[in-house]
C-alpha cells in the first residue's frame, strides 16, 4: 500500500491513526458518520440495528439520543419513551442532553396518548436552567396544545400568551401560539 504523503488514501490514514491515537473507538466514529449522513426518518433496519449496537457500546448519550430520535421518527412510542428515559436517568448526561430527551420523551408521551406525562415533561424542559427562549417557546407551544388536547383550555392560553411575552421570542414561535 502506497502511504506516501501524496498518495490518494493519506489523508483517510492519517486521520484513522489520529482517531486511533486519541483513544476513541474508531468502529464508534465511524458508525457515528455513517448515521449522521442520513436523517432519522430515512433510516432502515440496518441502520436501526447500528444505532442500537452504537448506543449500547459506547454509552453516551448522544448515541441513545440518535437511537431515541430513530424509534421516535418509526413511531415506536414506547421503545423511544424508554430510550429517552435513560438519557434524563444518566448521572453523566450534560443539561443539553437531558434538555433534548425531556423534548423528544414529551413529543413520544404525547404521541402515545400520554398527554399527562407529556405535559410533566414539557414542565421539566422549561425548569432547565441555559435553555434558549426559542426552545422554551417551543415546549411552551407544545404544552399548549397538550393542554388543549385534555380540555384544560385556561392553562394552554396561559401557555400561549407566556410565549408571546417572551423577549426576543421569533416570530415563527409567536405564530404558533396564536394559532395554536
Amino acid at each position: 500500500i502506497d502511504c506516501s504523503t501524496d498518495s490518494p488514501g493519506y489523508d483517510y490514514f492519517a486521520a484513522a491513526r489520529t482517531l486511533m491515537e486519541s483513544g476513541h473507538n474508531l468502529r464508534h466514529e465511524l458508525l457515528r458518520q455513517n448515521l449522521e449522513s442520513l436523517p432519522p426518518e430515512e433510516y432502515d433496519d440496518m441502520a436501526l440495528n447500528a444505532a442500537r449496537s452504537l448506543a449500547e457500546e459506547s454509552d453516551l448519550a448522544v448515541d441513545w439520543l440518535r437511537l431515541g430520535q430513530i424509534l421516535l421518527a418509526r413511531e415506536a412510542w414506547n421503545d423511544a419513551i424508554i430510550i429517552f428515559s435513560r438519557v434524563v436517568n444518566a448521572k453523566k448526561s450534560t443539561n443539553f442532553e437531558v434538555a433534548e430527551a425531556f423534548f423528544f420523551r414529551s413529543n413520544a408521551y404525547y404521541f402515545s396518548g400520554q398527554i399527562h406525562e407529556s405535559i410533566q415533561d414539557s414542565t421539566s424542559f422549561i425548569k432547565l436552567p441555559d435553555i434558549s427562549i426559542n426552545n422554551i417557546a417551543d415546549v411552551l407551544n407544545n404544552r399548549s396544545i397538550a393542554y388543549s388536547k385534555i380540555g384544560e383550555t385556561e392553562k394552554a392560553i396561559n401557555d400561549s400568551t407566556r410565549v408571546i411575552n417572551l423577549p426576543n421570542v421569533s416570530v415563527q414561535q409567536i405564530a404558533r401560539a396564536l394559532t395554536a
